[in-house]
């Protein structure tokens, strides 16, 4: 008679001692905050060549880039450099960068974290 007792007792301290557990987690917040940089270098006079910044919720600045070609790689450069070197200044870390193109288009996408 008192095994059932215990077991029951053993069972029920178990539930409750899960229930305070989960209940006493209390969600974090993720203070993590990115930054994507899309740059987009073409010819194409249709399409302009520019460098997007957004956090996922909106754009918060876009620069022109000239043409790409071989007379504007310098000056395109400097201002790919300038912006980049701004997101360190401003305490983000480069964590992911890819690219791709096609014949005409040429795109660069790094992705900063800031913790």
């Amino acid at each position: 008679m008192k095994k059932p007792i215990v077991l029951i007792i053993l069972s029920l301290l178990f539930v409750a001692t899960g229930i305070t557990i989960l209940t006493s987690f209390t969600p974090v917040a993720n203070e993590n905050s990115f930054i994507v940089v899309r740059i987009l270098e073409t010819p194409d006079a249709v399409v302009s060549s520019r460098i997007t910044i957004s956090d996922g919720t909106t754009i918060l600045k876009t620069i022109p880039l000239s043409p790409m070609f071989p007379k504007n790689e310098g000056q395109n450069l400097l201002k790919i450099v300038a912006e980049l070197n701004e997101l360190k200044t401003n305490g983000y870390t480069l964590i992911s960068s890819n690219s791709g193109g096609s014949s005409n288009e040429f795109v660069i996408n790094y992705v900063f974290e800031k913790k």
